[in-house]
């Protein structure tokens, strides 16, 4: 784990697998000390302008604040950008930087290789009664407005997406995004409470 800074972004896509028939990632959320930002994508245009703005805006944050780090949970995130980057011949640059400067930083990778925790597997979700996160958004209703927002990105019914599915899916990004930093500093206060223990 870096040190922690307060620039830091704690980081989460929602995708549609069969969107757009390649795919499309259609919910970029970010959770930071100035709250949430969630940046919708329905399309291949709109997700190429999502991908150079967040590549945009964290290349800046790096430059203000030497100790930034883009905390995410699984490899699902850097490997999407890189998939993204090739896709839309933008942000190469960019994305080479960061990953030069070892932004991102996968929490999932860290928990498994240094926790041991009662838990049926090491997801996200399992790791929040560990750690004492609370969802504002139930996991069964976000799960069912999530399912029909992707049916409706698939199949192309955009006017079906209303917005119930929008904050629905919105709050369960935002929630993955504020979950990820609770697991980081549950994290920091076992490093803590380890080196006090020598």
């Amino acid at each position: 784990l870096p040190e922690p800074d307060p620039a830091a972004w704690f980081f989460d896509f929602e995708g549609a697998p069969y969107a757009l028939e390649d795919g499309l990632e259609y919910l970029w959320g970010t959770w930071s000390a100035d709250g949430f930002d969630g940046r919708w994508a329905f399309s291949r245009a709109q997700e190429r302008a999502a991908l150079e703005d967040f590549l945009t805006r964290a290349v800046a944050r790096l430059e203000e604040a030497e100790g930034f780090h883009v905390y995410h949970f699984g490899q699902y995130e850097p490997s999407a950008l890189k998939r993204l980057v090739a896709i839309h011949g933008v942000g190469t640059a960019e994305l080479d930087h960061l990953l030069k400067h070892r932004v991102f930083v996968d929490l999932h990778q860290i928990t498994v290789q240094s926790v041991r925790a009662s838990v049926s597997s090491y997801s996200i979700k399992s790791l929040e009664e560990v750690v004492g996160f609370e969802r504002d958004v139930p996991l069964k209703e976000a799960g069912r407005k999530r399912a029909e927002l992707e049916a409706a990105l698939t199949f192309g019914a955009f006017e079906k997406i209303t917005d119930a599915h929008r904050d629905a899916v919105r709050g369960y990004n935002e929630d993955d995004c504020r979950s990820t930093q609770v697991l980081r500093d549950w994290l920091e206060a076992r490093r803590d409470e380890w080196a006090r223990r020598g």
